[in-house]
């Protein structure tokens, strides 16, 4: 449904997306069930789905519709590199000592993405 997306800028990505990397690494249940997915997937179709809908293929979808509502050219390949920023610092977090850190490299990271978007 692209007219729910007509209305989200840039920076209201950047910060959905900081919201997104805090519940996927911070809260205890999240971070859990994105742990066992990753290790799931490889079990049985069913965890591979979910793994896909939660993690990969449904969140770059996401992204790549947002791209195309804001009018983006190679709205799917520019939705790839943003979403692998993100799964990319989930896995970084997860065996960082520093969190905050990570955490901190993320929101520069995206950041920066995003200005060489446009």
């Amino acid at each position: 449904m692209p007219e729910q997306y007509e209305n989200v800028s840039l920076d209201d990505l950047v910060e959905y997306s900081k919201s997104m990397y805090e519940y996927w690494t911070e809260d205890d249940f999240a971070s859990s069930f994105r742990k066992m997915l990753t290790i799931e997937q490889f079990h049985s179709k069913e965890m591979q789905n979910l793994y896909q809908q939660y993690l990969v293929a449904g969140p770059a979808s996401y992204v790549k519709d947002l791209f195309d509502s804001m009018g983006f050219t190679n709205a799917k390949d520019k939705a790839v590199r943003f979403y692998a920023v993100m799964h990319f610092y989930y896995s970084l977090y997860d065996g960082a000592e520093d969190k905050e850190n990570v955490k901190d490299e993320f929101v520069s990271a995206i950041k920066s993405l995003v200005q060489n978007l446009k």
